[in-house]
């Protein structure tokens, strides 16, 4: 039985240490992925001119602003999974999921339909009419594999998290550090090492 039950600590401590990792890379491709340009757009210097245009870059952040959140909430789970416990600990695994799945989704819709996110975020941020000619990039690919990550992260946290060592327990205090004392630093302490022993 210890046999099994060291084999069990040996698996869950495994699999919280790969969670984390896979967490980890899916925040940061989330973040990355989101500053990066998706397109590339040539505008109206002026609104109503055609003649005259300029190059505009539109990252993620700039065309999907709540979405391009998911990196932060993922790489704030990672610190809430290390803190928390039980239940606590599965909540956050929920909240990483949604947020994986949100800056996955909106990187497939980008990718179906490109050109409607790029004349959408050009008028609201330049007041264009629709850009003349516009290209998209492949850093929207670095979201969507960020975010099936922290997915698979924050599920794996639903599932598995409540068996994984905590962070707090390493910290408390046990009867066993009180009674580790030695006579010389009760003494040292002001502490009467035979009072235990009076009845």
């Amino acid at each position: 039985r210890a046999g099994r039950a060291a084999v069990a600590d040996r698996s869950d401590g495994r699999s919280y240490r790969m969670a984390l990792s896979v967490l980890g890379v899916g925040a940061v491709l989330l973040l990355v992925g989101f500053a990066l340009p998706w397109a590339t757009a040539q505008v109206p210097l002026a609104t109503g001119v055609d003649t005259a245009t300029r190059a505009q870059d539109f990252t993620g952040r700039d065309l999907f602003p709540a979405a391009a959140a998911s990196g932060w909430v993922c790489l704030a789970g990672l610190a809430g999974i290390l803190a928390t416990r039980s239940w606590g600990r599965i909540a956050v695994g929920l909240i990483v999921a949604v947020a994986g799945l949100a800056g996955a989704a909106v990187a497939v819709a980008f990718a179906a339909v490109p050109a409607t996110y790029v004349d959408s975020a050009a008028r609201e941020m330049l007041g264009a009419e629709s850009p003349l000619v516009s290209s998209a990039t492949g850093w929207w690919a670095l979201c969507l594999l960020g975010g099936l990550l922290s997915v698979y992260a924050g599920a794996w946290t639903v599932l598995r998290g409540r068996r994984w060592p905590t962070l707090g327990s390493r910290y408390e205090r046990t009867p066993r550090a009180a009674a580790a004392v030695s006579p010389w630093d009760a003494l040292d302490k002001g502490e009467d090492p035979t009072a235990d022993l009076v009845e």
